[in-house]
């Protein structure tokens, strides 16, 4: 086939193709860009995470621990905000404050203690806290408890040398039962209650700002009520005398997630739950409240200004790998770096557009790259007359049959397209389908039989798609002898169509005489 019938078909072939192919880039980009925006929309994957002793905390600070364990037994809810104190309905409610970062508001604790006396049938609250930041709440039930914000330092002696600990050992009791557990960095208490844990060994109670003081011996037993002074090693008291009953540990600790996690069976979580126990009275049906309106958030963007806030975050190992995999997170969520891109982009092209020419290189690019990417592939030319492009067909198929006749050169893969195409041409003009068409049997069973149609139709096409690419199979392809066979059983299509309709030979068909 000529060079311009080649470009008729295989570039009108190509410009289809290169157009459908850059519409659907383009979409996909568009859509791309689209959900990019949405993300950097709703802000940073990870706003921030709680720290301390928060239940949402999953590190070693945290008491999520805590939370998941009581989920087996009772119904556990998380108050992150005084509406949610608004869902509180009938039941026992036990309000738990842990370790809490920041102090209760006279007005707020006012709140959570007129929310549990009006929407639960019964209520108690548990605090365990080795700083003054829940006195607060103990004021507002109307208590004479209160936590001192002290330290209770034992003394150590270790290879000749000796000094005080942090971690006081204490006796806890619930009921028959008594827990020997070590607290950390423990707090004493004061104020009339009925004492439920003391510290067992000799102490010294330190106040800030007010020197220290040797611990007075305990004389009276656990679960009498008593007046706790400043210099009583008391770490645990329970008022049922407050608006509301109140258990008071001066040590938080014992609930974080790096003591209940130390062991399944470990003394502090079976303390801990026959805690939880006693306090809902062995009903199944009790609610469990954590405060979480009480503890900072540490936004991982800090994190990447500040990493020393880590040490805040957690001690262990998979502490620092889970703070790191929310700084990864932060750092490939749009909302973090495509600003960035967007302000570097502006800034290039702003130094760029300030240099005329610097601005004309710039512009100059970006014409060659349109005109290198977008319209790749695409070819302009105008509309030739029909007669003409027949002519050019025919003189095409007739230089396929001089190379037959003269046997001078071999048939190769594009004689074999200039034969396809020359039968495409046809069946297009007489028959309105294409040869690739299915359609194309039932149209030509008429002019040569439906087993010639049949056969012809799957020979041409299987061979089309190995010549253009779109196929692999055969695997080996001798195209001169195919390229012979396609020229034969064309002609034989050609010579059937033509006298079957009295049409001297394919010229005045082509034609359309």
């Amino acid at each position: 086939m000529s060079t311009q019938l080649r470009r008729g078909g295989r570039v009108g072939k190509r410009r289809r193709q290169g157009r459908s192919s850059l519409v659907t880039a383009s979409i996909v980009l568009a859509l791309v860009f689209i959900g990019l925006i949405a993300l950097v929309e709703r802000g940073p994957i990870v706003p921030g995470f709680p720290v301390g002793a928060s239940p949402f905390n999953p590190l070693s600070f945290g008491t999520l621990g805590l939370v998941k364990d009581l989920e087996h037994y009772y119904t556990v809810r998380i108050a992150s905000s005084m509406e949610d104190l608004n869902r509180l309905t009938g039941g026992k409610c036990i309000y738990v404050v842990i370790s809490p970062e920041k102090p209760f508001a006279a007005s707020e604790a006012e709140y959570i203690v007129k929310s549990l006396s009006e929407r639960c049938r019964e209520a108690v609250v548990l605090i365990g806290d080795e700083s003054t930041y829940s006195n607060g709440l103990l004021e507002a039930l109307n208590t004479s408890i209160r936590v001192t914000g002290s330290r209770i330092y034992v003394g150590q002696c270790s290879d000749m040398a000796c000094g005080y600990s942090p971690y006081p050992r204490a006796r806890l009791i619930l009921g028959n039962r008594s827990f020997n557990l070590v607290l950390d960095k423990a707090s004493n208490l004061i104020g009339r209650g009925i004492m439920w844990g003391y510290i067992t060994e000799g102490c010294v109670v330190t106040l800030p700002g007010a020197g220290g003081f040797e611990c007075s011996s305990i004389t009276v037993g656990a679960n009498e009520i008593i007046e706790a002074g400043i210099q009583d090693p008391v770490v645990a008291l329970e008022d049922h005398g407050s608006r509301i009953p109140v258990y008071v540990i001066g040590d938080g600790s014992i609930f974080l997630n790096q003591v209940i996690n130390s062991g399944n069976h470990s003394e502090y979580k079976v303390f801990v739950l026959e805690l939880f126990q006693y306090l809902c009275g062995g009903e199944s049906g009790c609610i469990i409240v954590f405060d979480n309106m009480h503890y900072e958030t540490i936004n991982a963007f800090n994190l990447l200004v500040n990493p020393g806030l880590i040490t805040g975050a957690g001690a262990g190992l998979s502490d620092i790998l889970y703070v790191f995999s929310l700084i990864l997170a932060t750092i490939i969520h749009p909302s973090f770096w495509m600003p960035l891109v967007f302000k570097f982009v502006d800034e290039l092209f702003s130094s760029f557009l300030a240099n005329m020419f610097l601005a004309i290189l710039v512009l100059l690019a970006v014409t060659i790259v349109v005109d290198k990417y977008l319209t790749r592939g695409i070819v302009f030319r105008g509309d030739e007359v029909l007669r003409e492009q027949v002519e050019r067909d025919i003189t095409v198929f007739e230089s396929v049959r001089r190379k037959i006749i003269e046997k001078k050169e071999k048939l190769g893969r594009d004689d074999f397209l200039n034969i396809y195409w020359l039968a495409n041409q046809v069946s297009t003009m007489i028959l309105g389908v294409e040869v690739s068409s299915p359609a194309f049997i039932e149209r030509i069973s008429q002019y040569v039989g439906r087993d010639l149609a049949s056969s012809y139709w799957s020979y041409m096409n299987k061979l089309y798609r190995r010549a253009t690419g779109e196929s692999w199979r055969p695997l080996i392809v001798r195209w001169h002898s195919e390229a012979l066979k396609a020229y034969s059983e064309t002609e034989k299509i050609l010579s059937l169509i033509t006298s079957r309709l009295q049409i001297e030979d394919y010229r005045r068909l082509l034609a359309g005489i």
